[in-house]
């Protein structure tokens, strides 16, 4: 599928993504081990196959480079001596160092003892005699006696799966939620918060993973504030922003932040807008003087409007000629209307038509004041040094008044169907019904309704409508978490001789979840994969500045994470059902394709 369809809008980079893939915090890379040549350790699924006795399997053990006969070194350095055919091991498999191994109970005249190696390259306690490694075939003929076994601790490992890749992707999922929760960013970082005397928010994330620094300065400017007549132009300012600033040009602003290493651009969005950049961590200051340059001082020529107005009516007919980019955009202008959420953040061509070069100055101007700026960094930095350095950049701009929240109209509400015939390869078919703002307390429930029937390859949507029946070649949903109300959206791309077939299995599947209550075992692992994803989007530098400035921004603080993740863990089935029966009862519907 062309594109990415998920907000329907311009700019998505800014948005979170913790229930599909998204962007994400520099983890530590796991130290090799060198090998004379390419080896392999069994990985968690062969182990545990192993470990129900391995009865008609080919498992692959880890390949050792091949000793040499009469000892000397093998190739690692290690010495090596010839095998002794009448030695006894019994194998057990484990974790070593945070490494997969194999722990050797070695027997042979001088007693037993325990040896163990990463990998299949196993040596004696004393480090001379080389122990029979697994063969590759059948891990039982590692021991010529016939006696060895896999010893493993049953709570680490789920019984063998089935070979089948929809059943192994669904009860696979739940298993990772411990270990990506307990690396989870931002556990044991330090943040440091404050705020200026002007009203301009710091924050700032200690993170010395990554030699790596990201800067997010997010500003509340966006569609929330803007009318038909204005559609469109947060995102145009900064489009013009980046063309260029008092100091230099904007091939200039490019070649200067590419010399740290690094990357800038700007944006808008629904809820804000965003000056976002990143480089190497020793490079901080001048990466921290390159935002406040663009921010503070850009130029905003005249030529440069009209030549981005041009780029931007490219954009929007772009957009218009993607099936399922248009499809979301009429989605969210027919559910939505009038509110301001209804409007696409590039704009509308009439819109752009009627901003000049004075009202991008006037929004600029209106934009970029203190109280309405958040700026957080993270990365391999020493907070105190950030924090001075950012008071000296940003604490001389005057001071003002929070702005007010804008005073916007309700949606209309869902019930809408809207047929749009366009030539397509697929039909688009959506169904979209309001849904909780991010501070709601329906958030959490709807977050785990959302990924039952769309998270992903084990979602429902997936599974029946997909996996079963072939009836979509896409199947998901989306949830987008704003400030104001959000959106539940239900997707499919089908062919369009299906397109009947698929609207209709797909609401049998809402009015199912509506009618049923969904079982333990699925709401466990949609409870996994839901903080799971949440955990990976949080992964990178960039995304972590980006959270914490997003959270201050929609006054969640810096403990929001935590609090999700209680949100998450309290929802019961109960929930489900209901906020199923509530926000789905009423729906927007979409159908786009070929006649």
């Amino acid at each position: 599928m062309a594109g990415c369809p998920e907000r329907g809008r311009g700019h998505l980079r800014g948005r979170p993504a913790d229930h599909h893939p998204g962007r994400f915090a520099e983890l530590p890379a796991e130290p090799g081990v060198a090998r004379a040549r390419p080896a392999r350790r069994l990985d968690r699924g062969e182990l545990c196959r192993l470990g129900e006795g391995g009865t008609g399997q080919r498992h692959r053990a880890a390949r050792a480079p091949t000793p040499r006969a009469g000892g000397g070194r093998d190739p690692r350095g290690a010495p090596s001596g010839p095998r002794r055919g009448r030695e006894r091991s019994r194998a057990a498999a484990g974790h070593h160092h945070g490494r997969v191994v194999l722990r050797l109970r070695h027997r042979d005249r001088r007693g037993a003892r325990e040896v163990v190696r990463p990998g299949g390259d196993h040596l004696d306690a004393r480090g001379r005699a080389r122990v029979p490694r697994p063969a590759p075939a059948d891990h039982r003929r590692a021991d010529p006696g016939g006696r060895a076994q896999i010893l493993w601790r049953r709570q680490l490992c789920a019984r063998p799966l089935p070979a089948r890749g929809g059943e192994v992707r669904r009860r696979a999922l739940p298993g990772l939620l411990a270990a990506c929760l307990l690396a989870a960013p931002g556990a044991a970082a330090e943040v440091t918060e404050e705020r200026l005397a002007n009203g301009l928010t710091l924050s700032v994330r200690e993170n010395p993973v990554a030699p790596v620094v990201a800067v997010s300065l997010l500003v509340k400017m966006g569609t929330r504030w803007e009318d038909p007549a204005s559609a469109g132009i947060s995102n145009f300012v900064h489009a013009v922003m980046v063309k260029g600033t008092a100091r230099r040009s904007g091939s200039e602003l490019a070649e200067a932040v590419a010399a740290l290493g690094g990357k800038i651009s700007a944006t808008g969005d629904m809820d804000h807008s965003e000056i976002r950049a990143s480089a190497l961590a020793r490079f901080w200051r001048e990466l921290l003087a390159l935002v406040a340059e663009l921010a503070l001082e850009p130029k905003l020529q005249p030529a440069e409007v009209d030549v981005e107005r041009g780029f931007l009516l490219s954009r929007i007919q772009k957009r218009r000629d993607n099936a399922p980019a248009r499809a979301f955009d009429e989605l969210y202008a027919a559910l939505y209307a009038p509110h301001p959420y209804a409007l696409p953040v590039l704009g509308t061509p009439e819109s752009l038509a009627r901003i000049d070069h004075a009202a991008i100055v006037a929004a600029y101007r209106e934009g970029y004041r203190p109280a309405r700026m958040i700026l957080a960094v993270s990365g391999q930095v020493g907070a105190p040094e950030v924090l001075v350095e950012a008071r000296r950049l940003f604490g001389g701009l005057p001071g003002g008044a929070a702005p007010a929240e804008p005073a916007s109209p309700r949606p209309a509400g869902a019930g809408r169907r809207v047929e749009i015939e366009m030539p397509a390869q697929q039909s688009q078919i959506l169904l979209g019904g309001l849904a909780p703002s991010l501070d709601h307390p329906d958030h959490a429930a709807v977050k785990v309704l959302s990924t039952i029937l769309g998270g992903g390859m084990a979602g429902r949507l997936f599974v029946e409508l997909r996996d079963k029946r072939g009836l979509a070649y896409t199947a998901t949903s989306y949830y987008d978490p704003v400030r104001g109300p959000g959106a539940l959206v239900l997707y499919l791309g089908t062919a369009p001789e299906n397109a009947a077939r698929a609207e209709e299995a797909l609401r049998r599947e809402v009015e199912r979840i509506q009618r049923e209550a969904i079982g333990a075992e699925e709401l466990r692992r949609a409870k996994g994969y839901l903080l799971g994803r949440y955990v990976m989007d949080r992964r990178t530098n960039e995304r972590q500045a980006w959270y914490l400035a997003f959270y201050e921004l929609e006054g969640q603080g810096r403990d929001y994470p935590a609090r999700y993740r209680g949100a998450v863990e309290a929802v019961t089935a109960s929930d489900v059902q209901r906020v199923a029966r509530q926000y789905l009862s009423t729906v927007t519907t979409v159908i786009l394709g070929p006649r």
